[in-house]
C-alpha cells in the first residue's frame, strides 16, 4: 500500500514536470509554470523543476522567485553549476559584481569547462576593472 502510493508520487511528478517541459518548448510559460509548481508541490526536493522554473522566472523578470529556485537547486543537488551561474547572472544585474564573480568562480570550481560561467567570470572582472 505504502509502496503504491510512492510509485503513484513519482508519476505524477514526472507527469507534470514532463508537461511542463513541453509546455515550456512550445511556449506556452504561464502553463509550463503552473506544472512546475504543481511538481515541486508533489516533489519539492526535485531540482530539475526548480532550475526550470527559475529560468523561466529569470526570463519574466521575476529574480526574487528565481533567485529562490536556483538556491533551492543548490540545497538539493551542490554540484550544480548552473545553479551557481544563474545567481550570478542575477547578482551581476543587480550590480553586486563581487557576489556574482564568487558564484561564477564557484560554477567554475564544480565544472572547470562549464563555458557559460566562464564567459561571465571575464564579463564581470572587465566590468569591476573598468570601475
Amino acid at each position: 500500500m505504502r509502496l503504491a502510493r510512492v510509485l503513484d508520487g513519482f508519476r505524477l511528478t514526472f507527469k507534470h514536470y514532463n508537461l511542463a517541459n513541453v509546455l515550456s518548448s512550445q511556449n506556452k510559460m504561464n502553463e509550463a509554470v503552473l506544472h512546475y509548481k504543481e511538481t515541486l508541490r508533489i516533489n519539492p526536493k526535485y531540482s530539475k523543476a526548480h532550475y526550470n522554473l527559475g529560468n523561466i522566472l529569470i526570463n519574466e523578470g521575476k529574480t526574487k522567485e528565481a533567485f529562490t529556485h536556483f538556491a533551492e537547486v543548490i540545497k538539493f543537488k551542490p554540484d550544480y553549476a548552473p545553479a551557481y551561474n544563474k545567481i550570478g547572472l542575477i547578482l551581476f544585474r543587480q550590480g553586486k559584481f563581487n557576489k556574482a564573480k564568487v558564484l561564477f568562480s564557484k560554477a567554475l570550481e564544480i565544472d572547470p569547462k562549464y563555458s557559460e560561467a566562464l564567459i561571465n567570470l571575464d564579463i564581470v572582472q572587465n566590468t569591476t576593472l573598468s570601475r
